[in-house]
């Protein structure tokens, strides 16, 4: 018996860790050339900003969204401008995050072609 909830435990975990499986929204080196055709200069460490004030400020009030799952001007014109004041970002910080987002989203978009 001891041994079946031993497996029955290490099956559900297994099973909840596949399907919650989701694609890293960590920025990476692939992202840095993407936000540069767009932004010059920008750097790693700069997406890494972005996703760390996104990653904190954002998911007090929600869960973290997948920036593919909305267009450039969705969040250009409607989340950005309205989540960035709720979540009192100042002007650094918002542009820090907007970079993050549109360069991951093209990452991810471009990724699922």
């Amino acid at each position: 018996m001891k041994n079946f909830r031993l497996f029955l435990a290490v099956a559900i975990i297994s099973l909840v860790m596949v399907c919650c499986h989701s694609v890293s929204l960590l920025p990476t080196q692939v992202d840095v050339p993407l936000a540069q055709a767009h932004w010059q200069n920008t750097t790693l460490d700069e997406l890494t900003k972005g996703y760390n004030i996104y990653a904190s400020k954002c998911t007090q009030c929600h869960d973290m969204k997948n920036p593919k799952d909305f267009s450039v001007d969705d969040w250009n014109d409607n989340y950005m401008p309205s989540m960035g004041k709720k979540a009192q970002l100042n002007d650094t910080e918002y542009q820090l995050v907007l970079h993050y987002i549109l360069a991951k989203r093209e990452e991810l978009v471009s990724a699922k072609k």
